[in-house]
């Protein structure tokens, strides 16, 4: 969903060489890992429904759960990992929002999503802990012995903040060069997980017509 302030005049202007097809991509992905949360929520969010889930198949949902959240944790870090990596023949260099501030030749813009993405990494941390001693890599020392390791606290809120941060920056480049505020929660238009807790509880109703020979 676009949003303008003003619907029939919008300032646009051109992005720099790289910089289009960098936020394009970027802001899929965004989208993409909204999707994600959205199928979480819609399964996880609510204790009526988890007990439904767990009455069908709690093992499985419980799988699906724990996928979930940890995909959660990897797209959130991939969004921020570093522009490059290694050196010499070994460099290479990622898409990341980490990209973006090369690409930017307006000072004010290029401080404004640079201290961005500095909010957004700190608000991230716990993603990166997670995905760097159990998730993605695993950690000798925490497989051993997890209470000899701190690792940062995960809730549901830590990740709305940090979706709500990793969009910020890409809608100060939208808003700069589009005068649009993009608004990357709105446009997931999917339907998955609500349509599967309505069969699934509809199904409980027919079994328990069927014991009650209804």
């Amino acid at each position: 969903m676009l949003e303008s302030s003003d619907s029939t005049e919008r300032r646009i202007l051109t992005m720099q060489p790289g910089l289009q097809d960098s936020v394009k991509i970027l802001g899929a992905q965004l989208v993409e890992l909204h999707v994600v949360w959205q199928q979480y929520r819609e399964l996880y969010a609510d204790g009526g429904t988890i007990e439904v889930l767990n009455r069908t198949a709690a093992l499985f949902f419980k799988i699906v759960q724990d996928e979930l959240w940890d995909s959660m944790l990897l797209g959130i870090c991939r969004m921020l990992d570093p522009a490059e990596q290694g050196r010499g023949k070994k460099l290479r260099t990622n898409l990341t929002l980490y990209s973006l501030p090369v690409f930017i030749t307006d000072a004010i813009l290029k401080e404004n999503v640079t201290q961005a993405l500095v909010d957004a990494a700190h608000l991230a941390k716990f993603a990166k802990d997670h995905r760097d001693k159990r998730i993605a890599h695993q950690d000798h020392g925490y497989a051993i012995n997890p209470a000899l390791f701190e690792m940062s606290g995960v809730s549901r809120q830590d990740v709305e903040n940090t979706l709500e941060a990793l969009r910020k920056v890409l809608q100060l480049v939208e808003a700069y060069y589009n005068d649009v505020d993009v608004r990357y929660e709105k446009n997931v238009l999917v339907s998955g997980a609500d349509r599967l807790i309505v069969a699934l509880k509809r199904l409980e109703r027919l079994e328990k017509k069927a014991i009650r020979g209804e």
